[in-house]
């Protein structure tokens, strides 16, 4: 993707998806924030516990194609639009997304929850493109 489009698609992500004020941020949502930037022209799906997460737009694109309840998370008097979908159910719900023509990025946690001091590591382990071949059976990394 060219330089100039991917700086525009992250102004228009900093003035009217995510919350310009960083300080309020959690750390969760700061580690989020940094996958988005990355990996801004993908459906981003987070792995939070037995679930994959999407935020903002991604939520409301997931809600959409996949039928999935748009839920909110609330951070004082702001409402995150949420979609989650079970880990287990997870691929069903990519497959949909790259039938209709969007890239799917999967960030997995890296490390258990109780053996994390603060906050989880997580990492990109798989893009997924209209392209890419699917075999739900498999479970390895497709970068």
């Amino acid at each position: 993707m060219p330089e100039h489009i991917k700086a525009a698609i992250k102004a228009l992500i900093e003035t009217h998806i995510m919350p310009k004020d960083t300080e309020k941020q959690t750390a969760v949502r700061k580690q989020y924030q940094r996958f988005k930037d990355k990996y801004m022209d993908c459906i981003l799906f987070f792995r939070m516990g037995d679930f994959y997460e999407s935020f903002y737009e991604d939520a409301e694109i997931c809600s959409r194609v996949c039928g999935l309840a748009l839920n909110s998370r609330s951070k004082g008097n702001e409402f995150i639009p949420l979609a989650s979908v079970p880990y287990l159910a997870a691929n069903g719900y990519f497959k949909k997304l790259r039938q209709s023509f969007y890239k799917v990025a999967v960030c997995e946690q890296i490390e258990g929850p109780r053996t994390a001091k603060g906050t989880v590591k997580r990492d990109m382990v798989r893009i997924l493109t209209p392209g890419s071949l699917s075999d739900s059976t498999k479970e390895g990394p497709v970068l």
